[in-house]
């Protein structure tokens, strides 16, 4: 006997092709398929009431009017995603509670309590990025922030990043990185999408922007911009091929500022090290008149990865 058990597929446009790949996809394709589009202004509010009325509660016209006059455009539209945000709030502040108290009518929500407890629409769309972040502790908060830093142009435009660029790096933990874009996918705020066979990462929404510049405002101290700088510088270091690669490790020391260094060793336990990243560190350190006393500890990496060259050093600095 076969379940009756029936299975909804969503994704963009872009991939609608892809489903060629699958016959029976294929096959049922124009028989099942819905797009959705931006709605109308009509289907817009019946996207907002209907929900509402199904689960026991309604809001007030007011409520309505307020929502999409905030998110229309063009007079004429409004992206579906942005009504989830606002009523998924919604439902979290009034709905959930209404619910539980059934009655003879439908308990309706005040113009004035929304109000109260939202501060409008905007200001739900506002406080959206800042409450997702919120989830996550504080090491991971500032590896997004860095994410989705380099996802805005100089401009404060949206900016396409190649998702291995993103993720990948000197210093950086890739697995844990990779596991947050998955988590900001999973909120709405960045989406993937593949371009001439990679990967490539954006912010979702545009009125994203401006709540991720504030986090990273009050964020991003001029320590960790200095952290990230050293990353990045290290990442520069590595980043070559052939001849230029194998250049002498002192050489692309040379490369690190001491404020780079220190940036880095105060930070040891939010970078993954690799042996030729510690090399290249401890040599920088080196270079610098940095101390490296207990480097192999702090790392957590074999011993064997700094004995080449802590023999010199303590013959030169003393260090035991």
């Amino acid at each position: 006997m076969l379940l009756p058990i029936s299975v909804v597929l969503s994704m963009r446009d872009e991939y609608i092709g892809q489903l060629a790949s699958v016959p029976d996809l294929a096959a049922k394709r124009q028989t099942s398929r819905y797009r959705l589009d931006y709605l109308t202004i009509s289907d817009a509010r019946a996207a907002i009431q209907k929900p509402a009325e199904a689960f026991g509660y309604t809001y007030g016209d007011e409520i309505f009017n307020e929502v999409i006059n905030a998110l229309k455009k063009e007079d004429r539209f409004v992206e579906p995603a942005h009504i989830q945000i606002v009523c998924d709030k919604i439902w979290e502040l009034f709905g959930s509670a209404l619910t539980q108290h059934p009655g003879k009518s439908l308990p309706q929500i005040s113009y004035e309590d929304f109000m109260k407890k939202t501060g409008g629409t905007v200001r739900i769309q506002q406080e959206y990025f800042k409450e997702i972040l919120e989830k996550f502790e504080r090491a991971d908060q500032l590896e997004i922030l860095d994410m989705l830093s380099d996802l805005l142009t100089q401009s404060s435009k949206r900016n396409v990043v190649e998702y291995s660029t993103l993720v990948g790096g000197a210093l950086r933990n890739a697995g844990k990185r990779a596991s947050l874009i998955l988590d900001m996918q999973a909120s709405g705020i960045v989406r993937q999408e593949a371009r001439m066979g990679s990967q490539f990462v954006e912010i979702a929404h545009e009125f994203l922007i401006e709540p991720l510049q504030s986090e990273i405002v009050q964020h991003v101290t001029q320590s960790e911009k200095l952290f990230r700088f050293a990353q990045r510088a290290v990442a520069g270091a590595f980043a070559t091929r052939g001849d230029q690669a194998r250049q002498d490790l002192a050489q692309r020391a040379e490369n690190l500022t001491r404020n780079a260094v220190v940036a880095l060793l105060e930070n040891a336990e939010r970078c993954h090290w690799t042996p030729e990243v510690v090399d290249l560190v401890v040599h920088a350190a080196i270079q610098k008149g940095l101390s490296v006393k207990g480097f192999s500890t702090l790392f957590n990496i074999r011993a064997a990865t700094v004995q080449p060259i802590l023999p010199s050093v303590e013959r030169e600095e003393g260090i035991a």
